[in-house]
């Protein structure tokens, strides 16, 4: 979906955001193990290259559905993953679904 002056409901700016196979993939697996490096989320993440994990987690990130913390005092740096308030205010959205297509498909 695409949001356009013409069409701007908010199902719509939520599937702009969450568009393409993996972005609701990542944000359960981090919902489920919050503090996630970037090395792990990809092994959890089966068949998702590191271009495509890259630009999911910036997605994410920029809408301030995930944040990530880095560690270490000079680089590299490591990167974990945590939702955001926002991010959390999903979960009970993504397990209603859950349950819905369990259910009805």
């Amino acid at each position: 979906m695409q949001t356009t002056d013409e069409w701007s409901c908010g199902v719509s700016k939520v599937m702009d955001v969450f568009a393409g196979k993996w972005k609701l993939n990542i944000l359960w697996i981090i919902y489920n193990e919050e503090g996630i490096r970037f090395n792990q989320l990809k092994n959890r993440t089966v068949g998702i290259t590191n271009i495509m994990l890259t630009r999911s987690l910036e997605t994410l990130t920029s809408e301030k559905i995930i944040s990530n913390n880095l560690i270490g005092n000079k680089p590299p740096f490591k990167s974990e993953y945590y939702l955001t308030t926002k991010g959390k205010s999903l979960v009970p959205l993504m397990q209603s679904l859950n349950d819905w297509g369990k259910n009805n498909l």
